[in-house]
């Protein structure tokens, strides 16, 4: 959730959607000739890493997103990394182009440059360099295999140069990787040079030299060539100048991942768009046109027997005016006329009421079909919408894209027909209910405040923080002391947060397509939260707001401190990474903690009401800590469904900008008293 990270995300997702309209990617895909390794091992046993797996999984995908063959492998022994190899090895022969990438512990021996397996048994660890050679995977084997196959395109990427990982290693051990000899047709590329080692990415997701990898490499146009100044300049940045990448160079041509854009091809996607709003909007007319000629024809029809039954109606009379008179004719025949008359009404009567009937249930058919359509039509751009804005905050949200924010937020109103400044900047809702208007027959329905459960919490003294192995530098444990208040027993749900929405107007949050009702609401910031407490204060005449970040660590102990909230095991308590499916889960489905709430651990991120001090902790009151008294960030708590076990500790601290939205954050609130 670090802001870093955030324009890597906004890059991939833009380069992604022009290279998809594009069609690069399919061809690359069907002809199978583009294709990658990518191997992440964290889970060490005596020196585990933080950012392997994680950059491992985002260079994966960023590669499959460019039409990449992907292999990936994670947390790998060495017999899995050699098969792995093998297979990427038969691949090289008819491959344009071909990438491997490493992320995990490195070494050198003997000036051969050595990957380090995840040793799942004692005989197969490395505790001693001597190992070395016949437990881990000589980097050489790769780069002699893209040599055999004479690969037009081949680039190494070694994000492998991490401290000494062996326990009892000597002093004198050389540090980080060797140089090599690149192969003809190769960019090999080091996390840091040559003898030197690189850092991990500690508390962020991925590693500097990764952050700076995925940022580049989907530049449009960008000749790899130039790839590497863009890299080191950024792992420069990123890192104060403590890291240098390294790089060797053996190109026989120029390449470029992610093909420039020509004028032709942006001519062509806006013409293939205009065409699809242009198609929408001809078969929606087509539909009204036709529910209009059915609707005439059932009236016709149901005309014609009203005709009929005024015919029948009007012989009645007459035959009623001349019984009076006496001149109809003989008793007999007139009660013979009679009973006629009254069959042919009730047959009549009853044939216009089957019509009615049957014309009422084809005008419900059609009804829904065009509310279908429309609010198809309605959705489909709320989602697109929400895209684009979701890119936009991703931008505005990274230290890198802050002065693009109002360049990307103008770029954003123009695109959806509206004219700059026409629109706050960073008004979202505005936005979106200007540039897609709730078309007419298209209506939220009401709704009312599920839930609702609340936990007391009776206040006390806790040591807030953690000195344990995990801990970060901004977690310096200090007694704090904090009053009695009632805490929601989960996080706010998307039926909670919609009946909100429904009764001011509000345009509803995206649901990431998971679904809405009792999956917590996502989507949401930090100002959203506060005008969601405002709004329940007053429907309910109780006060409530979000928590200070001291009453939610004191809450999420559960009377009984422990690791996760409720138990030294995520899994029992929490959502995360690993068993979270990649999506958000109904709130209070694991177990709760001792105060009974849910949640507290994973699912998604919760906002508190502190501005974020990193070393606040050292001057913080003892008693009902507020938090700093300004600031640029806003605490959030708890994890979420797409971040590792260690990020859902209790005493783990996160922020982000108070305006920042994103499909892994959510709240809950206190009431007092």
């Amino acid at each position: 959730m670090r802001t870093l990270s955030l324009l890597v995300l906004a890059v991939l997702i833009t380069t992604n959607l022009f290279a998809q309209e594009r069609g690069f990617v399919l061809k690359r895909r069907i002809a199978k000739d583009y294709v990658a390794l990518i191997i992440g091992n964290s889970s060490y046993a005596d020196a585990p890493l933080t950012n392997p797996v994680n950059d491992a999984t985002d260079v994966a995908k960023t590669f499959s997103d460019m039409g990449f063959i992907v292999d990936k492998v994670l947390d790998a022994d060495k017999e899995t990394m050699a098969q792995a190899i093998a297979r990427f090895s038969q691949k090289l022969y008819t491959a344009k182009a071909a990438v491997f990438y490493y992320a995990g512990h490195g070494v050198q021996v003997n000036g051969e440059n050595y990957l380090i397996p995840i040793g799942k048994t004692p005989d197969t660890q490395i505790s001693d360099e001597s190992q070395v050679p016949y437990r881990a995977i000589n980097a050489g084997e790769v780069l002699s295999a893209m040599e055999q196959a004479k690969v037009n395109f081949a680039l190494v990427v070694l994000d492998a140069c991490r401290n000494n990982p062996f326990k009892g290693s000597g002093s004198g051990r050389v540090p980080g990787l060797a140089s090599i000899n690149a192969p003809v047709g190769s960019l090999v590329m080091y996390a840091t040079k040559a003898g030197s080692t690189a850092s991990d990415g500690l508390s962020k997701r991925n590693s500097p030299f990764t952050t700076a990898f995925l940022k580049h490499i989907v530049t449009p146009g960008l000749d790899v060539n130039l790839l590497p100044s863009k890299i080191t300049q950024t792992v420069g940045e990123l890192t104060n100048g403590t890291q240098v990448s390294g790089t060797y160079i053996q190109l026989k041509s120029s390449f470029a991942f992610v093909p420039e854009i020509t004028p032709d091809e942006e001519k062509l996607m806006k013409q293939a768009q205009l065409g699809n709003l242009k198609n929408l909007d001809a078969e929606m007319a087509r539909k009204e046109a036709e529910a209009q000629r059915k609707k005439n024809e059932d009236d016709a029809l149901m005309a014609k027997k009203q005709a009929e039954i005024d015919q029948l109606d009007r012989q009645i009379a007459d035959l009623k005016t001349k019984t009076a008179s006496g001149s109809s004719g003989s008793a007999e025949s007139d009660l013979d006329m009679m009973l006629l008359f009254v069959k042919q009404k009730e047959a009549q009567k009853k044939e216009l009421e089957t019509l009615q009937k049957q014309a009422e249930e084809r005008r419900i058919a059609r009804e829904k079909e065009l509310y279908g359509m429309k609010l198809k039509e309605y959705t489909d751009k709320n989602t697109k919408i929400d895209a684009d804005i979701d890119k936009y905050k991703q931008i505005a949200g990274s230290e890198f894209g802050r002065d693009m924010a109002q360049a990307a937020w103008d770029n954003l109103l123009v695109k959806y027909g509206l004219t700059k400044g026409s629109v706050d900047q960073g008004d979202d809702y505005t936005l979106k209910g200007k540039a897609n208007p709730a078309p007419e027959g298209v209506a939220v329905s009401g709704g009312t405040i599920a839930g609702l459960a609340i936990a007391r919490i009776n206040g006390g003294t806790f040591t807030m923080g953690s000195s344990g192995s995990s801990a970060q530098n901004n977690e310096t444990p200090h007694t704090v002391s904090v009053g009695s208040f009632s805490m929601m027993r989960t996080e706010v749900t998307f039926d909670q947060y919609d009946a909100f929405c429904n009764a001011t107007g509000r345009q509803k949050p995206s649901d990431s397509g998971w679904g809405r009702g009792n999956r917590p609401v996502i989507n949401v910031s930090w100002n959203d939260a506060n005008d969601y407490a405002n709004w329940l204060s007053q429907k309910t005449g109780k006060t409530w707001r979000l928590p200070t970040e001291a009453e939610w660590e004191f809450a999420a102990n559960g009377s009984a401190a422990s690791t996760y909230s409720g138990s030294e095991s995520i899994d029992a308590v929490g959502w995360y990474s690993s068993n979270s499916g990649n999506q958000t889960h109904p709130v209070g489905q694991k177990q709760p903690n001792g105060y009974g709430l849910f949640d507290m651990s994973g699912n998604v991120w919760e906002w508190c009401s502190d501005w974020y001090g990193d070393s606040y902790y050292g001057s913080s009151p003892s008693s009902n800590p507020q938090g700093p008294s300004s600031g640029s960030y806003r605490v959030s708590r708890g994890g979420s469904w797409n971040y590792r076990a260690e990020y859902c500790r209790v005493a783990f601290r996160d922020y982000n900008y108070p305006a920042f939205r994103y499909s892994g954050i959510g709240f809950r609130l206190v009431r007092v008293p």
